[in-house]
């Protein structure tokens, strides 16, 4: 049986953020350029418990990923909990 995956593009940009959600089921992915996070944090879907995974590179070049997770104000905590990871973990957008 398949399942219709649905992308929208926030702001009209395939490489900007954009919200996928997949037919019959209540969970979303939303995926933003980490130059564009400022940009999202008036939509009402951030106001959710959400888990999220920041990707980057150490400085050595290898694979990093930081995974947390944001409840009450959902992913506006976590915009703010990125930029205090940001000497931590060089996300890439």
């Amino acid at each position: 049986m398949g399942k219709t995956i649905t992308t929208y593009l926030i702001d009209g940009t395939p490489q900007g953020p954009r919200m996928v959600y997949v037919s019959n089921k209540n969970c979303m992915t939303i995926v933003v350029p980490r130059s564009k996070m400022a940009d999202i944090l008036n939509r009402k879907e951030l106001q959710k418990y959400a888990l999220y995974i920041l990707l980057g590179e150490s400085d050595e070049g290898e694979t990093k990923a930081y995974i947390g997770e944001g409840s009450g104000s959902g992913l506006i905590n976590i915009v703010r909990q990125f930029r205090s990871l940001q000497g931590e973990l060089h996300p890439k957008s």
